[in-house]
């Protein structure tokens, strides 16, 4: 979170298991969206540009793309990203099992969310299965290549992995 020259906020957070930049005005809490989708960012760093433009760097992966460094331009009400670094290349040939999310709704109608991992051969039919309850009471996982780094490795060993994001979950309420 930081303040930007005309004193509102420029916030990146947690939204549904995904990430979101959002201009905040400090005086009445009004929230605009510049950018939101079921991707993952972390150490987000800012830069303000000659002519008063705003420049934006993060490491970004999601459910099926390892993390790698993007720069993201903000012009008028978006944030427009694009891929600086391929630092996992290597990994474009590995086998991955479907990972998804999955949604629900809880008895007293509070939509909820978590992904479902499989084994890369998979076909169809059913599996042993565990679930990966997160640290908390405020955590979550996200979308996340390793999808809450024992996900992976454990639909590997040929388990299906089920990681839900419970009540209370950042960003689930």
């Amino acid at each position: 979170i930081s303040f930007l020259p005309d004193g509102s906020l420029l916030a990146v957070s947690n939204v549904h298991g995904g990430s979101g930049a959002s201009v905040i005005d400090a005086a009445t809490g009004e929230r605009r969206w510049l950018w939101s989708e079921q991707r993952t960012t972390n150490a987000v760093s800012r830069a303000w540009l000659a002519g008063g433009g705003l420049r934006l760097a993060a490491v970004i992966e999601d459910l099926t793309h390892p993390p790698e460094i993007h720069v993201g331009e903000v012009t008028g009400d978006a944030i427009a990203w694009r891929q600086l670094t391929s630092l996992h290349a290597e990994w474009r040939d590995v086998a991955l099992g479907d990972a998804r999310e999955v949604t629900w709704t809880a008895d007293d109608g509070l939509a909820m969310q978590g992904y479902l991992v499989l084994p890369p051969d998979h076909r169809g039919g059913p599996l042993p299965m565990v679930t990966i309850v997160h640290g908390g009471p405020t955590g979550c996982v996200r979308f996340e290549y390793q999808t809450g780094r024992w996900g992976r490795v454990l639909a590997d060993a040929g388990l299906a992995v089920f990681i839900p994001n419970y009540r209370g979950s950042t960003g689930w309420g």
